[in-house]
């Protein structure tokens, strides 16, 4: 057993088996769905990426649910995660104060990495649940996570699919956030 795996039981933390599916999608005359028909929660999500170690990945996340143009609940969380144990990825994600983000922020900011602002939509469709990102510098990318890696996935109608990238280098938040990254060619 590795020492990270002992190290996660110790702390009676569970191993994260989720298998998220990504794809790009083109936001060009989009039209949503009745809202009565498809409820949408909404937040305003900051993600900063701290000082860490790899492949250890550390950050802090301020996601404000808004209702209307208003921020109306806040959650602030610190996730850790790297390695792996029984080949499924390692993470710990614990809910912190205002004022511990603001501290790590000031004190452990990666200074080669720019902040991730997005703006998520979460709705239901079909038996999933969808992640619409919005990314400040124009980016639009839908999410979803599945129990196992081969199921197959049809994304809502609506949303005009440009292609997947589940798989592909350089689309991870974390590999978005550093300053030279480049949009990878998605045709």
């Amino acid at each position: 057993m590795n020492l990270e795996k002992k190290i996660f039981q110790q702390m009676r933390l569970k191993l994260s088996e989720e298998i998220e599916r990504r794809w790009v999608i083109d936001p060009t005359d989009m039209v949503w769905p009745d809202k009565a028909a498809l409820p949408v929660d909404k937040r305003r999500i900051t993600q900063v990426y701290l000082e860490a170690h790899p492949p250890i990945v550390s950050r802090v996340r301020s996601s404000n649910l808004l209702l209307g143009n208003q921020m109306a609940h806040s959650e602030v969380t610190h996730m850790i995660n790297g390695g792996t144990a029984d080949g499924k990825p390692l993470e710990i994600v614990r809910p912190i104060t205002h004022d511990e983000f603001t501290n790590l922020v000031m004190e452990f900011r990666d200074k080669d990495r720019t902040v991730i602002q997005k703006t998520r939509s979460t709705f239901s469709w079909g038996s999933r649940v969808w992640h619409y990102e919005e990314f400040s510098f124009g980016l639009c990318v839908l999410k979803s996570t599945l129990p196992e890696s081969g199921d197959l996935v049809h994304t809502p109608p609506w949303l005009k699919v440009i292609r997947e990238i589940t798989e592909v280098p350089g689309w991870s938040n974390y590999e978005m956030s550093h300053k030279d990254w480049e949009q990878p060619d998605v045709v």
